[in-house]
């Protein structure tokens, strides 16, 4: 891929920031180079890209598409050798893609997906009195890891059965060491309720992870907990924005987002195969 090609996949996935918020997650920290394990394939109207599909190695595809091109995302997938563990992207444009895929759906997510603007941001939350919310590291796995296994069961993986509980635990240990992370945790450092770090751009964090026991919601914990992250994000990562998304029948969350300040983008789905 030429130098120029790249520079033209680069800035249309600039001026899609928020889309492809975990395509630019793995590039190198300079946002520069093409990883070899991600694959981007652009479509062209009259030599400029208004299309284009990502794919990683592993198996994870995101096509940030126009109708038009659908046919030709199902044929790379049905002729291709890459292997496919899940597809992501905006609802309309994933729904006609699986029906006319090879590929059996084993489960699917329907999301908002959801916009803070740094100023946008609404702080609500107060101090709440016997908890404390600090910033999380690798040592404070013992005490979230049952948090992480939670909130994927809920948010994340339908099916039970499905889940990769060892190879999960060891990417939520990996995201303590090098993201950030908030926690709120009471006076016997039983761990609350906590939010993360899972993706970067060059101006916006992606945030997820976000859990709180059942007994202890409706009571603040949440937004205590995001404020501490909102505002780190902010002022000490100087990043413009917050993006996450959240399953749509989550009304609970979708309130409390809206009352922090985020705004719904679009609705997306993911699928597992």
């Amino acid at each position: 891929m030429s130098d120029i090609v790249d520079n033209k996949i680069f800035q249309y996935l600039l001026a899609n920031e928020e889309f492809f918020i975990q395509i630019f997650d793995k590039f190198n920290q300079n946002y520069s180079n093409i990883p070899k394990s991600l694959n981007l394939y652009p479509f062209y109207d009259k030599e400029e890209i208004n299309s284009l599909l990502a794919y990683t190695s592993t198996g994870y595809f995101y096509p940030f598409i126009k109708e038009k091109y659908i046919k030709d995302v199902v044929k790379i997938i049905n002729n291709g050798d890459c292997f496919l563990f899940s597809i992501y992207g905006k609802s309309k444009i994933i729904s006609d893609i699986v029906k006319n895929i090879k590929y059996k759906p084993r489960s699917s997510i329907n999301y908002y997906s959801m916009r803070l603007k740094k100023d946008n941001f609404k702080t609500l939350s107060k101090e709440l009195v016997g908890y404390k919310c600090i910033k999380c590291s690798k040592d404070h796995f013992k005490y979230l890891k049952n948090l992480q296994y939670l909130y994927h069961k809920e948010e994340v993986y339908n099916d039970d059965s499905f889940y990769p509980y060892d190879a999960e635990m060891e990417s939520f240990k990996t995201l303590l060491d090098v993201r950030l992370n908030y926690a709120v945790f009471d006076a016997k450092n039983k761990a609350i309720s906590k939010a993360n770090v899972n993706g970067e751009s060059p101006n916006f964090f992606q945030i997820g992870g976000i859990y709180t026991l059942k007994q202890y919601r409706n009571m603040g914990f949440s937004k205590f907990c995001l404020t501490n992250l909102f505002l780190d994000s902010f002022y000490n990562f100087f990043k413009k924005g917050i993006l996450l998304f959240v399953k749509k029948e989550n009304i609970p969350a979708i309130t409390v987002y809206q009352q922090l300040g985020f705004e719904i983008l679009f609705e997306s789905t993911l699928v597992y195969f």
